[in-house]
């Protein structure tokens, strides 16, 4: 076969094997996946190895993609916190808008000799950025924070301002830069805000509340997508501002726990974004670089201001709204990236012989590098936001615990049962709720009277409790859909589930049950293996790798792990690093004067065997591990379920998923799946 492939079936194949394996391969390398797909977008295209080129198709999918990304930034806002935030955003926005102009303009005229007009559109390059990063926050569930919505709204000031620009000096050189021409702009604007912003939210309404297909629901917000964006490009605007006020119209429209939610971000995160982020890629040309002096000097020239102007305008807005360092690198993250705009305005200068060809490779390194900067410090501010903004005071908690527990075998239920009374709170209100998953075929009637007979003993063994239950049966194609679906509809807190000892550590991860509920549900999952009652347990040993201590479901977690200590009576080892042992001493301080609690340090998986020597024939292993798209799995957490399977085999253990989404409200209060904790953020 000659290269590059045209043939659609090869072509497809290729790009959506990379959108499978490229994450988990960065995920492996410590990189974050968007760094991943550019990088791979840059090798398998016209620029690298040739495998596909950048046609129609891939330019196409890339397009929706971007639109997918300012529709979500629109969507997802909180649009309270977005009103009451409006006044930061302006001021982000014009800060973010006028020192690249004013460092880029005069960078250029005095540095690379550029006239006026090149240095004004150059410096309009500067000025935009795209929301590349915008995955990575939405993913750990913070999009809904001050400085997100500050910088999402910044950002549709500042690419609107230069998209102007662009638009004046383009029609400068046609000559249609006159009064007609600012009439035009301003009436076909506001015509464009008043139908996206009254007209369209007005129809989707009326849709959703009398067509009940989820298809066509689905089918209308696509559509949406593409009206605003074609009403923006028509009113001289780019797309993506359209996209962007699709999402804002349609934010009361759909819930974010709603099904058509799920289906809009899993189409955009699975598919779009990802063809997106490789047509990025596919631009890009490391040769470039190397083409000459003056194309090395233009390089640097471009990515310096860029990248230096974007940091002084987050660090500006983090001094005058007393912002922390980590919230001003989220700011940073998010608006050093350069891609759309950029390309939009580079193009247009191009072709009218504004700029020269080392403009043009300088604005392909410009994107690259900035792309890469923004990945990587978006990507570790996530992880020193989370620890220091998640934090949940324990001593006020009252949260309302509402326990999965979902059974597939009648020897497991009294194990599973027993294991949501020890971890339920006691001083709160809650209810567990046995659920059996009934495969949907020809014999599903059957199963369905199995299923209750295996309740039975559920029921038989907590009716001489005070615990409230009421058993769940499900009919669904998959088992995972069933229990993913019973825990949102019932707003479920915690989920145990058993350990199914016939899975090898390898397919315990990869394809099975618990890798699609840490994937698709966030809240505190347990997954047990007891060969024995816990109220027999004399020890129990919890591994806490420091990754884990970032978590926004760490105190929870520890505090469960408490209460079972407290109801089970065994007395508690912890094992972890220095620094998470000082935390967690400072956290159980005086909480309980009846808890028995030791420490001893254990730096990593690396020594993970030798945990064996902890426990003795009545103690429980704990461990905490996060999940596989969380910012902070590494490789080395593969070896837990290879320990479980290999070492653990007649040994009792729990291996703990913390919840890990947090919600602030209007009150301050954190909501987890929509249900009250009561605890304020510090």
């Amino acid at each position: 076969m000659k290269l590059p492939f045209t043939d659609p079936v090869i072509v497809f194949t290729i790009i959506i094997t990379i959108i499978l394996f490229v994450p988990y391969i960065s995920n492996r390398l410590k990189i974050p996946s968007i760094v991943g797909l550019i990088l791979t977008g840059m090798i398998v295209g016209p620029n690298g190895m040739n495998l596909i080129l950048r046609d129609n198709s891939v330019i196409l999918f890339g397009t929706v993609g971007l639109l997918y990304i300012m529709f979500l930034a629109g969507l997802e806002i909180e649009l309270q916190e977005f009103k009451e935030n409006k006044q930061k955003s302006i001021v982000f926005g014009l800060l973010t808008f006028s020192i690249p102009m004013l460092i880029g303009t005069f960078g250029s005229i005095y540095i690379l000799n550029y006239n006026i007009t090149t240095s004004i559109l150059l410096a309009s390059m500067f000025a935009s950025h795209t929301l590349l990063t915008y995955p990575l926050v939405s993913k750990v569930g913070l999009t809904k924070i001050s400085v997100v919505n500050l910088t999402v709204g910044g950002t549709i000031i500042t690419d609107t301002l230069a998209l102007l620009i662009l638009a004046v000096i383009a029609s400068s050189k046609t000559g249609n830069l006159d009064a007609i021409f600012w009439l035009k702009f301003i009436v076909s604007s506001i015509v464009f805000l008043i139908i996206v912003n009254l007209l369209v939210p007005k129809v989707i309404r009326w849709f959703f509340k009398n067509i009940e297909d989820q298809i066509a629901q689905f089918l209308l917000v696509i559509a949406t997508i593409f009206f605003a964006a074609l009403l923006s490009l028509l009113a001289g605007l780019e797309p993506i501002i359209g996209a962007f006020f699709a999402g804002l119209a349609l934010n009361r429209l759909i819930p974010h726990n709603s099904p058509l939610m799920n289906r809009i971000e899993f189409v955009g995160n699975a598919l779009f974004i990802p063809f997106f982020l490789l047509g990025v890629g596919m631009i890009l040309d490391y040769k470039v670089i190397f083409s000459g002096k003056s194309s090395l000097i233009v390089s640097a020239f471009m990515v310096i201001v860029a990248t230096l102007s974007k940091w002084l305008a987050a660090y500006f807005t983090q001094k005058i709204y007393n912002y922390s360092a980590d919230e001003r690198n989220i700011i940073f993250g998010l608006s050093n990236s350069q891609a759309a705009a950029t390309l939009a305005a580079v193009t247009v200068g191009y072709r009218l012989g504004i700029f020269n060809i080392e403009v043009l490779n300088g604005t392909i390194v410009m994107i690259l590098v900035t792309c890469f900067i923004s990945s990587f410090v978006t990507n570790q501010a996530l992880k020193h936001l989370i620890l220091k903004k998640a934090v949940i005071r324990q001593e006020n908690i009252a949260i309302n615990q509402r326990i999965l527990v979902p059974i597939s075998h009648p020897n497991t239920v009294e194990s599973l049962i027993s294991l949501a009374m020890f971890i339920k709170d006691e001083n709160t209100k809650g209810q567990i709720y046995p659920l059996t998953v009934v495969k949907d075929d020809s014999e599903y009637k059957v199963r369905v009277l199995e299923s209750y007979r295996m309740l039975e003993n559920a029921i038989k063994y907590i009716s001489t409790t005070e615990h409230s239950i009421q058993i769940i049966t499900r009919i669904d194609t998959n088992v995972a859909h069933g229990i993913i679906r019973a825990a949102k509809e019932l707003l479920i807190t915690d989920i145990v589930i058993g350990w199914n000892a016939k899975r090898t550590g390898k397919n315990f991860f990869f394809g099975s049950i618990l890798d699609s509920l840490t994937k698709n549900c966030n809240q505190m999952i347990l997954v047990s293996k007891l060969e024995y009652p816990l109220n027999v347990v004399s020890k129990i040993v919890v591994l806490i790798p420091e990754e884990v201590s970032i978590s926004t479901g760490f105190r929870r977690a520890l505090y469960t792990i408490m209460n079972l200590s407290k109801k089970s009576g065994g007395n508690l080892l912890f094992l972890s690093t220095q620094n998470v042992n000082q935390v967690i001493k400072d956290i159980t301080k005086g909480k309980d004067k009846n808890l028995k609690i030791d420490f001893d340090t254990f730096d990593g998986f690396d020594y993970i065997d030798s945990i064996i020597n902890y426990l003795t024939d009545y103690s429980l292993l704990i461990i905490l591990s996060v999940r596989k798209d969380d910012v902070s799995y590494n490789k080395s957490f593969e070896q837990i379920p290879e320990f479980l399977a290999d070492k653990m085999n007649k040994k009792s253990f729990i291996v703990i998923y913390p919840e890990e989404t947090w919600i602030q409200n209007q009150k301050g209060k954190v909501v987890f799946d929509s249900v009250s904790v009561g605890d304020e953020i510090e």
